[in-house]
């Protein structure tokens, strides 16, 4: 079995989590579970491992080198995968920022496919903004605010997003089922 890194890149609201969510449940791939010292936005959040700072700062230069295969720190807390994750899984998921793809390439023997899911702004607002209102108390007098904070949010993100080298562009607009099929059938020939 040769193994490979799929690497899921996208804004926020573009779907990424939920993507991978169904290729590792209803396709059986694995997913690449980043590890990070950010404390859980909200119980049993899906997508990362949560450790303390002391756990990153317990690794080694050893083990950096020949371990850690992507890293990244925002706003001050440490996102990492390591080289367990992956090797003798095959197909692996990996839900990355695009900072972090030029090392992975870089750490990484194994080949790694980037695609870049497409959301039309709209459907990103409409969906982050239902994230919100389903974890929060959404008031007339905080409405204001939050909408403002998703806007800033998303044209925060633009330009990050425009320079992304993807292999393969899949518009997530329908329904992330439909995208992640059309990424298993892009994946069965390669």
């Amino acid at each position: 079995m040769k193994d490979r890194i799929i690497c899921i890149v996208g804004p926020s609201g573009s779907g990424k989590t939920t993507v991978a969510q169904v290729m590792e449940k209803a396709l059986k791939y694995n997913v690449i579970q980043s590890y990070t010292t950010r404390g859980p936005r909200e119980a049993n959040e899906y997508g990362h491992t949560f450790v303390d700072d002391e756990a990153f700062h317990a690794i080694n230069e050893t083990d950096l080198r020949s371990e850690i295969i992507a890293y990244s720190n925002y706003k001050g807390h440490h996102y990492w995968s390591t080289r367990h994750q992956y090797k003798g899984k095959g197909d692996s998921i990996y839900i990355i920022d695009p900072k972090t793809i030029y090392m992975l390439k870089q750490q990484v023997k194994d080949e790694v496919i980037v695609i870049y899911l497409y959301t039309d702004r709209d459907i990103r607002f409409t969906r982050l903004l239902q994230e919100y209102k389903s974890k929060n108390k959404f008031t007339d007098d905080t409405k204001q605010v939050i909408v403002s904070t998703i806007n800033q949010r998303l044209n925060r993100e633009l330009e990050q997003y425009l320079a992304v080298e993807a292999d393969l562009t899949i518009i997530n607009n329908s329904g992330s089922d439909i995208s992640a099929e059309k990424i298993h059938e892009y994946l069965l020939p390669l």
